[in-house]
């Protein structure tokens, strides 16, 4: 982690913010928002939780500038709130370089987002283009690296409860390769793997949702991470359309220690 630091006192300042989320928002009701907040109370097989929800179609949340347009149109108009008024729109970014709204909530080698919008929500059905070809840093990958998985989004919380159940969740569309999901616990300076999936391309045009969890212990950082792999020397592309990550008590804001988002 970029701070190790973040790993002394978290803990009791995770389960506060944590506590006084589920008393706000009551757990096992409140419905989960697809922008603006972007940790929500949800509930996953009858346990109430905190889940992150990857801002992708959020102008107001984009890390760095970024360039709204409508096709045909010209750029878009952007609302009180930060955001376009547009129900169809599109964000585009430098291509290749990471696509970071923190430090561990991150898209990869992203190109353009294509957004809708429909009574002030924000439905991810196009999303965002990822690629192989871009690593973490934004240099270009090796043919190595394309063919052991090039990560293309990240997502991180710290857990301080005993046993607690992670899922993560994406909804991915026209994978040109094989892609892996994977979550990941940190110490001692490397990410070590507790679960881990391999799928292959689904139909064109097809989108499928895949999960992933795992039960882990207290005190740890966590990792939801996704990936493609390329069979050879080229690089593999996919579309995020939605992904989520369930489980954490906290989500931590690298951009002001030690709070949670």
């Amino acid at each position: 982690m970029r701070r190790s630091a973040m790993l002394l006192g978290i803990g009791v300042l995770a389960t506060a913010t944590a506590l006084a989320r589920a008393e706000e928002n009551n757990l096992s009701t409140a419905p989960t928002p697809l922008v603006g907040n972007w940790v929500s109370p949800a509930v996953v097989d009858g346990i109430p939780g905190l889940e992150l929800r990857m801002p992708i179609c959020s102008l107001a949340a984009s890390p760095r500038k970024t360039w709204c347009h409508v096709t045909g149109q010209g750029p878009c108009e952007v609302g009180a709130d930060g955001e376009p008024v547009e129900a169809h729109y599109l964000l585009d970014t430098q291509r290749g370089q990471p696509l970071e709204w923190n430090e561990g909530l991150a898209l990869y080698g992203a190109g353009i987002r294509d957004c809708f919008r429909h009574d002030s929500q924000y439905d991810f059905s196009l999303g965002a283009r990822v690629s192989s070809s871009w690593g973490t840093n934004g240099s270009y990958t090796s043919e190595q690296e394309r063919r052991s998985g090039v990560p293309i989004a990240r997502m991180v919380g710290f857990v301080n409860i005993d046993d607690a159940l992670v899922r993560g969740t994406v909804r991915i569309v026209n994978a040109t390769g094989d892609y892996q999901l994977f979550l990941q616990t940190y110490a001692d300076g490397e990410w070590t793997t507790v679960a881990g999936n391999s799928y292959t391309p689904s139909q064109v045009n097809t989108a499928v949702v895949r999960e992933i969890e795992a039960v882990v212990p207290n005190d740890n950082f966590v990792r939801f991470e996704v990936r493609l792999v390329s069979s050879d020397a080229h690089g593999r592309s996919a579309i995020i359309q939605d992904m989520r990550f369930f489980g954490a008590q906290c989500y931590p804001d690298n951009d002001n220690e030690p709070n949670c988002l």
